[in-house]
């Protein structure tokens, strides 16, 4: 038998819809064709959740996922910037921290930073969003990381939407409308 796997951080709001919650800070519809596998993220400075996406055919035969999708609350890490008080001037130098910071990560986790390409502050309504961009080197394969750090219930989020470069037609739109699209709660 299994090992029950018991998710607390997301919930299904409209299966129909693909539709789930993540801490019920934000939701986010996860697209077809590929076959989703969620998990809890808690790891003492940060909660949340994780959104794996696979080619069926290829999840049983454990396959590196696709892309991903992981929200995180990561209000109890010290290093991370209080985005809802970044100003447009402050922004080179978080980029700096954070390039450095995850790069020095990635290293450490056998991955390697394949082209950074910087931060920039967007601004939408009353809603500001700190995002990056950059491509990695993991297990063989080049991958694109977009983050967004945004500041939701005086929680400090961080989204990030992953995808395989060689799978970028079929999955950049998607992993990018995902976090464009996400409702984020009031």
């Amino acid at each position: 038998m299994g090992r029950k796997v018991s998710i607390r951080n997301s919930k299904l709001v409209d299966a129909e819809q693909g539709l789930f919650s993540v801490l019920g800070l934000v939701s986010f519809r996860r697209p077809g064709p590929y076959w989703w596998h969620g998990e809890d993220i808690n790891d003492g400075e940060s909660q949340g959740a994780i959104f794996r996406a696979y080619v069926p055919d290829q999840a049983k035969a454990g396959q590196l996922d696709v892309a991903y999708v992981l929200v995180a609350d990561a209000t109890a890490d010290t290093t991370e910037p209080d985005i809802s008080k970044l100003e447009d001037a402050d922004v080179h130098a978080i980029d700096c921290v954070l390039h450095e910071g995850i790069e020095r990560a990635l290293t450490a986790d056998g991955m390697q930073m394949v082209r950074w390409m910087s931060s920039h502050l967007n601004k939408v309504a009353n809603l500001k969003g700190l995002v990056t961009a950059y491509i990695v080197r993991d297990q063989g394969k080049e991958r694109q990381y977009m983050t967004l750090r945004i500041t939701v219930k005086s929680r400090k989020l961080v989204v990030i939407g992953v995808f395989d470069i060689e799978r970028s037609a079929d999955l950049a739109a998607p992993v990018f409308n995902i976090m464009r699209d996400m409702t984020v709660a009031a």
